[in-house]
């Protein structure tokens, strides 16, 4: 093969990440022109800079770019830095993330390139501004519930009391940001929330059953603030609450022996084993 065919060059893959905000509504635009217009920016602005690159749409808002050639990661990061200035100047309606690989010798190692920058993209932080997130993807711990949050969290669940259990909420999202939390463990913060959630419902006598009507994976994916992970937490729980108040002693005694234990001890970090 020619030595000069971008599958025999090295290369770096970019993915951007596009969330649309509420006041994208505004530009009476179909989500996927708005795409589109960024992908067709981003290719231009790139085939610019260099001989081979090239620019494609793989999801409803994700785009990709390989960029082949052996660029200095100087050459590559203020290319990209030019696309994100220029599109930040629409950031009233809507974010753009990109993440960028490591270098990778060629075509064959395209899987681990996209892996790479996958993750990436699993690490933006929450805010209202664009980021560039450059590779390697280093490992990091990740920063999740513990098991005395989720004690918690149940115990001020079964109480009723909604100020007690949104306050467990607003701490838990305090922790997440002083320990640099990021896309992947909110995430896994409303996954395990809403998953225990409702085992402590089953676990009631009887068993309660509630249609939550919850945001999908998807949506919550979308999410780039802490007042969004408060509304959704808000609408998740809002229906337990209400139910959990509308049962008599006599229905679930274990009801009416929290209930009266967080009365007590409102302003404590309340657990199962304290009680």
């Amino acid at each position: 093969p020619d030595a000069n065919e971008p599958h025999d060059l090295p290369f770096v893959l970019v993915l951007y990440r596009i969330t649309l905000k509420e006041r994208f509504a505004e530009l009476e635009l179909e989500s996927e022109r708005a795409v589109y217009f960024v992908r067709e920016f981003i290719d231009s602005r790139l085939q610019f800079d260099y001989a081979n690159a090239a620019t494609i749409q793989i999801e409803s808002n994700l785009v990709l770019s390989l960029i082949f050639g052996d660029h200095a990661e100087e050459a590559v990061r203020r290319s990209l830095e030019h696309i994100l200035r220029v599109l930040d100047n629409d950031r009233d309606h809507f974010l753009l993330c990109l993440a960028v690989s490591s270098k990778y010798a060629s075509e064959a190692d395209f899987a681990a390139a996209f892996a790479e920058a996958s993750r990436l993209l699993d690490r933006r932080k929450l805010g209202d501004a664009s980021q560039l997130i450059l590779g390697p993807a280093s490992p990091r711990m990740p920063v999740s519930l513990t098991p005395i949050d989720t004690e918690e969290f149940r115990t001020k669940l079964l109480s009723g009391h909604e100020d007690a259990v949104v306050a467990w909420f607003d701490k838990v999202l305090e922790t997440m940001v002083r320990k640099g939390g990021v896309a992947e463990d909110y995430r896994k913060l409303t996954e395990d929330v809403a998953a225990e959630l409702d085992k402590t419902l089953k676990k009631m006598h009887p068993p309660m059953r509630i249609d939550f009507g919850e945001p999908s994976g998807t949506e919550i994916d979308d999410f780039f603030t802490e007042e969004q992970y408060k509304a959704w937490f808000h609408r998740l729980v809002q229906p337990a609450l209400t139910a959990i108040r509308g049962r008599t002693p006599e229905q679930d005694p274990m009801i009416r022996f929290v209930f009266d234990y967080a009365e007590r001890h409102l302003d404590e970090d309340v657990t199962l084993d304290a009680m």
